[in-house]
């Protein structure tokens, strides 16, 4: 008699069989687990990292604007004091201007030597 023709070797190999196919599907099961918390861990992750950017990007906006408004508050000073010149000019009479004019274009020279310094300055700044 040999063995493949004993009805007990079949129940023993299917059994066997059948054991082998449980543990598979228990490991695919723990498998889908596994691969649910991982994604869940790298959605995370990422949402952290965006959350991260995110407030960066408010700060660099943020920051953006101070310089802006400081920009323009000295922008705005200097035309307020080539404003003043320029009323300082009206009212005189032209012998007063002529009798300070190398001072006055002198001051003039160096409000404009200040601006072109402070122009720069700010444009290195971007």
């Amino acid at each position: 008699m040999r063995h493949t023709d004993d009805p007990s070797v079949y129940v023993c190999v299917l059994g066997q069989l059948s054991q082998a196919q449980d543990a598979v599907t228990q490991e695919l099961h723990r498998l889908d687990l596994a691969t649910e918390h991982c994604v869940d861990q790298v959605n995370r992750t990422f949402q952290d990292v965006l959350a991260l950017v995110e407030c960066r990007r408010q700060e660099m906006v943020a920051a953006v604007g101070t310089a802006c408004e400081e920009k323009r508050k000295v922008l705005e000073e200097q035309l307020a004091l080539i404003e003043g010149e320029k009323n300082k000019v009206r009212q005189s009479n032209l012998n007063d201007f002529l009798h300070f004019g190398p001072f006055t274009c002198c001051r003039l020279r160096s409000l404009a030597s200040d601006l072109t310094f402070k122009a720069s300055k700010w444009s290195s700044l971007r």
